[in-house]
């Protein structure tokens, strides 16, 4: 802008200019949070599908503990304690998510399901960093880490990928300054982009359940010797017999691998 004694018009105009570009910045920062809760959307229903998935896992544990409660009873019971864990952190998570839609003024009377205030920061900051809740999130990321790992035992593949998606390492920001993980995830952020983010979280606890009860449903038949044909046998008593004599035999279906 031009500096000096202005006229009255000229100032007119400039206010102008100043309030369209305010406008224009303020739309801007309204597409980024939209697209940002269209995004975490799509993460919660590909989540919901990936549970679903789940549920239909734990039922052939179930199935395979009847069937077979020695073989497969230990895989079963691993696998329940597997989904116990998983939940509970998975609703931790929810409920945080919950309450911080809460504490920033609830939900939109258009649109019951997006927050009202998408852009808040002070109470997300309030309850994420300067309170205790991420701190305690944190721990038990940490430790659903440390079973995960523990459970997965020598499968590298699958330790390194819980490894991953479940880090809580220190992280340098975008000023190259080293940061806690809750303070890197939560700290300056608007509530649109910590719901993502809690969401992505929730989306990798379910996708490391679903990897580690694939594998814990491997191995109830990794010892099974398989099986390509079936055939009628009949193994008799005695190679030869006399006149009048009964005949006796073993008649069984044999299965082998071809």
């Amino acid at each position: 802008m031009a500096s000096g004694k202005l006229s009255p018009r000229q100032k007119m105009i400039n206010m102008m200019y100043l309030v369209l570009t305010a406008m224009l910045a303020l739309n801007v920062s309204r597409e980024v949070m939209d697209f940002l809760y269209d995004d975490m959307k799509s993460k919660e229903l590909s989540t919901s599908t990936i549970n679903v998935q789940n549920s239909s896992v734990y039922n052939k544990f179930v199935k395979a503990k009847t069937d077979n409660p020695v073989k497969a009873g230990p895989w079963h019971d691993k696998a329940m304690e597997v989904k116990e864990k998983s939940n509970a952190l998975f609703d931790n998570i929810e409920r945080i998510k919950n309450e911080l839609v809460d504490a920033t003024g609830g939900y939109s009377e258009e649109d019951p399901e997006k927050p009202k205030r998408l852009d808040n920061r002070e109470k997300v900051a309030e309850k994420m960093v300067k309170g205790s809740e991420g701190v305690e999130l944190q721990k038990q990321i940490e430790e659903y880490r440390a079973f995960m790992i523990e459970t997965a035992g020598q499968n590298e593949e699958l330790v390194n990928s819980i490894v991953k998606v479940l880090n809580t390492d220190p992280k340098k920001n975008k000023d190259g300054v080293q940061e806690k993980w809750v303070n890197y995830s939560f700290e300056h952020y608007p509530l649109i982009s910590v719901l993502s983010t809690l969401t992505t979280i929730q989306s990798n606890v379910r996708n490391t359940e679903a990897q580690t009860i694939d594998m814990l449903q491997d191995n109830i038949s990794a010892d099974d010797i398989p099986f390509t044909n079936v055939e009628a046998l009949v193994i008799p008593t005695s190679n030869y017999i006399t006149q009048g004599q009964s005949y006796e035999a073993q008649v069984l279906l044999a299965a082998y691998d071809a």
